[in-house]
């Protein structure tokens, strides 16, 4: 966070801006002078460049940290990744919706 504060950001006029700007530029320039830049034609989880399966993984569990436990979030992980070999989804859905409750039982594959 405290380099973040110490970030001047600043949109060429001539560049599209904004989160789904594409092709997406970035130029970062140092007090010492040192330059490195990039660009990004397509957003990261496009159909261009999708996610990878640890990527979606990943951001399941962070945005359902603090919601589920732990082993519910590997669990539950795995059973949306596979769902077309889950035999019935009312274990999923009861873990997915009544997370307060979750009991005990594992979801079967």
């Amino acid at each position: 966070m405290k380099a973040r504060a110490r970030v001047k950001v600043v949109y060429h006029p001539e560049w599209p801006s904004g989160p789904q700007a594409v092709p997406a530029h970035l130029i970062i320039r140092t007090k010492e002078g040192k330059e490195y830049s990039g660009e990004r034609n397509y957003p990261i989880g496009s159909s261009e460049e999708p996610l990878t399966i640890e990527q979606v993984r990943q951001l399941y569990t962070k945005y359902t940290k603090g919601i589920l436990p732990e082993e519910q979030i590997a669990i539950t992980a795995e059973a949306i990744l596979n769902l077309e070999n889950l035999g019935d989804v009312e274990e999923l859905m009861h873990t997915l919706t009544f997370s307060r409750n979750v009991r005990e039982r594992k979801i079967q594959k």
